[in-house]
């Protein structure tokens, strides 16, 4: 359990990553100013192993000093780069963003059931243990459809095949999310059906960070693919 900030340390990591990979320069920044907080204290005491306290200390600020200085100047460089003409036809731009906010609309209304069931389930307003169950049955179930409705979703026709890998790369996204919140709501519903049924509070802690981790990708490379098209 004690290490559970850690891995959650680790996957903000990756989400900074994938960032600033798709050049969404201050998430990034915040995902990693938060990573570094959580992993800070880990990486310290490995250092002190290998050297003094103060030379431990001194080479996390650098690091830290160092990447802050590159997040600064990447943003600069971003925001002064000069204006890239293209000619492109009117009617394949308009093609393209209807095209992806159609992608987009029908991934949403796909997943929305399962992604907004959390809130539902474990509602402070709930009374009773039978309507909360029922809850949690109802969001296991259409987390599990969702996952078939993304399958279905059809990825549109574009000349750009960065364009289309993204698209693809959004579906598995969105069914891994899915996955994440099914197992998630799964352990909760097999404590239901048998009130003996011992729970792993670690694992399902990693099913809901897995959960929101793959949503957060999701959402980050859709809005990668609207800038594109």
């Amino acid at each position: 359990m004690r290490y559970l900030k850690y891995i959650f340390g680790i996957q903000l990591l990756l989400g900074s990553i994938w960032s600033f990979y798709y050049s969404i320069l201050w998430a990034g920044f915040l995902l990693l100013t938060l990573a570094s907080i959580i992993l800070a204290p880990l990486i310290y005491k490995l250092l002190k192993k290998k050297m003094s306290g103060f030379k431990a200390g001194c080479l996390i600020f650098s690091v830290f000093f160092i990447g802050l200085s590159w997040f600064g100047v990447s943003y600069l460089m971003y925001l002064l780069a000069p204006v890239e003409n293209k000619t492109v036809a009117a009617a394949d731009v308009n093609n393209n963003d209807v095209s992806v906010y159609a992608f987009e609309q029908s991934l949403i209304n796909a997943t929305q059931p399962c992604f907004s069931a959390y809130d539902k389930a474990f509602s402070k307003s709930i009374k009773y243990q039978e309507e909360q169950c029922r809850l949690i049955n109802d969001a296991q179930q259409a987390c599990s459809s969702a996952q078939l409705e993304v399958d279905n979703i059809i990825i549109p026709n574009s000349s750009n095949a960065e364009l289309i890998n993204l698209l693809k790369d959004t579906k598995t996204d969105a069914k891994n999310s899915l996955q994440g919140w099914e197992s998630f709501f799964s352990s909760y519903n097999n404590q239901c059906v048998n009130k003996n049924t011992a729970m792993n509070p670690t694992e399902v802690k990693l099913q809901l960070v897995s959960a929101i981790k793959n949503m957060y990708l999701m959402n980050m490379k859709i809005k990668k693919a609207k800038s594109m098209s």
